[in-house]
């Protein structure tokens, strides 16, 4: 691959096909780059957060009432309460 064609390559994947003749900058190419890198990373956050709280719920509705499990059930309220004021997760 040459350094032309790296370049057309990356402008696509910042502003679709034959971006590369629409006038955009290098700086612009980067910005939406940078872009779509922050909101993958938000959103896999989100989404991973989310795969755990519903682990914990899962595994906690099947276990025993004990003092552990009230213990995790403190913690993961505590834990929802952070995320939540973080804007992480959604109060419900």
């Amino acid at each position: 691959m040459t350094e032309r064609e790296f370049i057309e390559e990356v402008y696509e994947i910042a502003f679709g096909d034959d971006a590369i003749n629409r006038d955009f900058s290098y700086e612009e190419v980067l910005g939406q780059l940078r872009e779509f890198s922050d909101k993958a990373l938000e959103n896999d956050d989100k989404y991973l957060l989310q795969i755990i709280q519903d682990l914990y719920l899962n595994v906690l509705e099947d276990v025993p009432d004990t003092y552990y499990t009230k213990h995790l059930h403190c913690s993961l309220a505590d834990a929802r309460e952070i995320l939540v004021e973080a804007g992480v997760l959604k109060d419900e």
